[in-house]
């Protein structure tokens, strides 16, 4: 199943079915019916029997199973989130993560939109269920970002809107308590902040997308570990004088995966990766 939310906190379950292959510029199809004023916010892949865990805006996190949302069509409206979670009246649900039970090894990676990072146990969040609980305590106009399932041993990645990265070792972001801050990772301007938050895996590759549009493939083999709190490398580089284009999206993917895009207006288009060119690092899409 595809699971959808939007920025005013609408969730929705499609089969992947629905959506089919296209070849890469084509305009896709409409995916989501929206509100006005409303956007697409996140969407990400889950088993209708798993647990959903959503963070929020205000640093909270909730969890329900997928079978609880909204079984609709892809250019269904779905249900409002406040129907199914007690959120705040200025709270959003910023990320979800899907798995299948609370198991108490596992960890979640997190990233504010500042660049806070913080490790902490799945199985801390066990009581979060409607009326959710603290997932990170956060600075005043900070919002939690993404977050991620991570082992000690791994990499992750983090990307800001401007084109910077910072690979680093998960070892580095020590596990927390629920309550806890967290700790600086990427070094990034005032008037930069994250976008997005992946594992490295050996097998897989990354796929970087602008608000315009435009994407590339990049190994990770590319980019060197770095400390914490360390302005990273460039992942992706815009011409000269282009002002408005930003980084809008950071996935992984392998060369036999189809890629399933959607703008904030809904509209959607499921790609074969193989059709999008691997290039190098500061290569513009």
């Amino acid at each position: 199943m595809i699971v959808t939310a939007t920025k005013k906190g609408f969730l929705k379950r499609v089969s992947e079915t629905e959506y089919k292959a296209q070849n890469r510029g084509g305009k896709g199809v409409k995916g989501l019916s929206l509100r006005s004023e409303d956007v697409t916010d996140f969407i990400f892949k889950a088993s209708t029997h798993d647990f959903v865990m959503f963070m929020t805006s205000l640093g909270k996190a909730y969890f329900m199973k997928v079978y609880e949302i909204e079984d609709a069509s892809k250019t269904g409206k779905g249900t409002s989130v406040r129907s199914l979670l007690q959120l705040q009246d200025d709270e959003e649900i910023t990320s979800g993560i899907s798995f299948r039970k609370f198991d108490e090894e596992k960890t979640i990676l997190m990233v504010t939109k500042r660049g806070v990072m913080k490790r902490v146990k799945l199985h801390d969040y066990r009581n979060a269920r409607a009326k959710g609980v603290i997932a990170i305590n956060l600075d005043e106009g900070d919002v939690l970002r993404r977050c991620i399932f991570i082992d000690e041993n791994d990499d992750a990645f983090v990307v800001s809107k401007k084109g910077k990265g910072l690979r680093f070792s998960a070892s580095s972001v020590r596990c927390m308590g629920r309550l806890s801050h967290g700790v600086k990772g990427l070094k990034m301007g005032d008037d930069d902040e994250i976008v997005g938050l992946i594992k490295v895996e050996s097998d897989k590759i990354a796929l970087v997308v602008t608000n315009k549009g435009k994407g590339k493939l990049v190994d990770f083999d590319l980019f060197r570990v770095h400390g914490r709190s360390t302005a990273g490398q460039t992942i992706y580089k815009f011409k000269e004088g282009d002002k408005s284009s930003l980084i809008a999206a950071f996935s992984v993917s392998t060369n036999d995966n189809d890629l399933l895009c959607i703008t904030k207006m809904g509209q959607t288009i499921r790609v074969h990766a193989d059709s999008i060119s691997q290039q190098g690092r500061t290569a513009s899409g």
